[in-house]
């Protein structure tokens, strides 16, 4: 049997321990049926914070919505159908010591066809930087609906510069 990851029981820990709590408060308190009410719903909101933030601790992919606008491509994987996922590190950010991110992108078939022209180049040994591109249009990127006030974002695959990142030691 696969044994469960550490944060897995560490949050099943924590739930019942919080439980536990509002249930002694509930049942052992004195105060005012208000303030336990309130106590329970601040507890609650806040698993559901937790609830909704763990997927992108455990290192899920990103949407698209929250592409950065220059990524250093550390790999490329394109589902046909639905979308493109890229490996990358956020160059926005500077140069330090940054670990690679998965971000998710929408399929489109110029996507795809560029994602397979930069991933043979990066199978030649040639760093790759995918840049995110306006045009003024009215699609989104995120999610392919029209709106009336933002524009169009499509992502270009450009060769990195030599020596942009230090060699591996």
């Amino acid at each position: 049997m696969e044994t469960l990851n550490w944060g897995i029981w560490g949050l099943i820990t924590a739930y019942v321990a919080v439980a536990l709590v509002l249930l002694s408060l509930h049942i052992y308190s004195n105060w005012n049926f208000s303030i336990k009410a309130m106590a329970t719903v601040i507890v609650m909101s806040l698993c559901a914070v937790t609830y909704k933030s763990y997927p992108g601790l455990l290192g899920w992919p990103v949407p698209s919505s929250s592409l950065p606008s220059r990524l250093y491509l550390v790999a490329i994987e394109v589902q046909e159908p639905d979308n493109v996922f890229l490996w990358a590190k956020n160059l926005d950010q500077g140069l330090g010591d940054r670990r690679p991110r998965a971000y998710q992108i929408s399929y489109s078939k110029s996507l795809h066809e560029q994602a397979e022209q930069a991933g043979r180049k990066m199978r030649r040994g040639i760093s790759m930087i995918a840049e995110t591109v306006s045009d003024g249009g009215l699609v989104t990127l995120a999610t392919g609906e029209v709106t009336t006030n933002s524009q169009t974002s499509q992502i270009s695959f450009v060769e990195a510069p030599q020596g942009l990142l230090p060699d591996k030691e």
